[in-house]
C-alpha cells in the first residue's frame, strides 16, 4: 500500500501539515467505533486517520437547515470519505472542495424540459449527489447509518462518483493504475454490468439502483466492496479482484482476520456518533 499524500508542492504541504498538526487521539479512537474500519494493521490505521484529518482540513463542510456537527460526527464522515483512498492519495478527491450537508433527504435543484420545451423542477429526492468539480451533497441521516456492514454507504457511494469522474464523465471507468489493463477492466466490468442491468432483481443484496447506469453500478459495487465485500465476490469474483487492485485494499481478507465479520450483529447507527 502506497503512503503517498500527493505529488509536488501539494504533497509537501500535506506532509508538513501532518507534522505540525497531527490527527487528534479522538479521531483514532473513533475508528474503533465503526465496524467496517476494523482489522487494519497499525500503519494502515495511522494512515486512515491522517487521510481523514487532511480531508477535514482541505474540504469545507457546509451544514444547512440548522444542522450542527459535533467533532465525533465530523470524524465519522471524514473516516468514511478517507477509506476509498487509503491505498491511493488525496489528489483523487481534487475534483471537489465543498461538502454540503442536509439533515435528511433533499430535492435536487435540477430541472428538465418536456416535449413542448417547458422547464419543470426535477422533483426527485436524494440521499446524496456528486457533481463534476463539486460539490458533494449528503443527507446526514444517511451518513450516520453508514459504516455498519449493511451494504449501504452514501459517503462511499458519492466519493466513488468523484473517483469515477477523474476521467471526465462518470461511466464506471475511473483512471486505471499501471497494473490494470483496460481490456481486462472492460471485459470483467461490462460483463457484470450487462448481467445486472438485464436482471437486477436476480442478485439479492445488491441495490437495483445500480442497474440505472454504469456510473451507478460502479458506485453501488464500491459501497458493497467496503461494507459487505462478500456480496461482490460471490456475484462477480473477477470484479472483486479488480477492485482489490484498483483500491489496493482487500476488505474481505481484513474483515475475516479481524474481530468483526460482515453480517455480524452490531449496535444500531445511533451508537456510532
Amino acid at each position: 500500500m502506497t503512503a503517498s499524500y500527493g505529488r509536488g508542492w501539494r504533497g509537501w504541504k500535506r506532509r508538513r501539515f501532518l507534522r505540525r498538526h497531527p490527527p487528534p487521539p479522538a479521531l483514532d479512537a473513533h475508528i474503533g467505533r465503526v465496524p467496517i474500519l476494523g482489522g487494519f494493521a497499525p500503519f494502515e490505521r495511522k494512515r486512515l486517520a491522517a487521510l481523514a484529518w487532511l480531508w477535514l482540513h482541505e474540504k469545507q463542510l457546509t451544514p444547512h437547515q440548522g444542522l450542527r456537527l459535533a467533532p465525533d460526527e465530523r470524524f465519522h464522515l471524514a473516516l468514511l470519505a478517507a477509506l476509498p483512498i487509503l491505498g491511493l492519495d488525496p489528489d483523487w478527491y481534487a475534483g471537489y472542495r465543498e461538502v454540503i450537508l442536509y439533515p435528511g433527504r433533499f430535492r435536487t435543484p435540477r430541472r428538465y424540459f418536456d416535449g413542448a420545451g417547458v422547464s419543470h423542477p426535477d422533483g426527485r429526492v436524494f440521499s446524496g449527489e456528486a457533481w463534476h468539480y463539486g460539490p458533494l451533497v449528503l443527507a446526514w441521516e444517511a451518513v450516520v447509518a453508514a459504516g455498519f456492514g449493511t451494504g449501504h454507504n452514501v459517503v462511499i457511494h458519492e466519493c466513488a462518483h468523484q473517483l469515477d469522474m477523474r476521467n471526465g464523465q462518470a461511466n464506471g471507468f475511473p483512471p486505471l493504475s499501471a497494473g490494470i489493463d483496460i481490456k481486462e477492466w472492460s471485459g470483467e466490468w461490462m460483463s457484470a454490468w450487462w448481467a445486472f442491468h438485464a436482471t437486477p432483481h436476480a442478485w439479492p443484496g445488491i441495490d437495483s439502483y445500480g442497474a440505472s447506469a454504469p456510473a451507478e453500478f460502479f458506485s453501488v459495487l464500491c459501497e458493497l466492496f467496503f461494507e459487505a465485500p462478500d456480496r461482490v465476490i460471490d456475484a462477480w469474483p473477477g470484479v472483486y479482484m479488480l477492485f482489490t487492485r484498483f483500491f489496493r485494499q482487500d476488505p474481505l481478507a481484513r474483515f475475516n482476520a479481524g474481530p468483526w465479520r460482515p453480517g455480524a450483529d452490531e449496535p444500531g447507527p445511533g451508537h456510532a456518533v
